[in-house]
């Protein structure tokens, strides 16, 4: 029986959309002036299209990536534009559009995959003693392990 996807999940999943829509933008049109090659671009949107897929089919392994990497790409991104622009190399519209569009919905996402209802979701709830965990037993994350009484599951 499949489970319902939890609200935090979809916030998560419509952030990572948005991101993904907004690179679909910035590639037509930055890909257009040759400043970035086409295959960047279409790498990009199918590690993000894999990613969304994982999430919503319930992968472990999607949501260590969706948790973690969203959270570093966000502060990435932020700093990058920033700095950008106090060295007058980005204008305003670009760091708008780069903190608002792209930042702010990866800190969601990263956010929103640390609720509790995404746990369970992902089965990351320790059955024997109720423990959130974020830890897998092996390398792709099928199984998870508890972080207070090391059960794996």
């Amino acid at each position: 029986m499949r489970r319902p996807i939890p609200f935090a999940v979809w916030i998560a999943v419509a952030g990572l959309a948005a991101v993904m829509a907004l690179q679909v933008a910035f590639a037509l049109f930055f890909a257009r002036t040759g400043q970035v090659g086409w295959a960047m671009y279409a790498f990009a949107a199918l590690l993000w299209a894999l990613l969304l897929t994982g999430l919503c089919r319930g992968s472990r392994l999607a949501w260590l990536w969706g948790r973690y990497i969203t959270v570093i790409l966000g502060a990435v991104v932020s700093a990058t534009v920033v700095l950008g622009f106090l060295r007058h190399n980005v204008g305003p519209t670009v760091l708008a559009l780069s903190l608002l569009g792209i930042a702010l919905p990866l800190f969601t996402a990263g956010v929103a995959l640390g609720r509790p209802s995404a746990y369970a979701f992902y089965a990351l709830v320790c059955p024997t003693c109720s423990a959130r965990t974020g830890l897998g037993a092996d390398f792709l994350f099928r199984q998870a392990r508890c972080r207070i009484c090391k059960t794996v599951w």
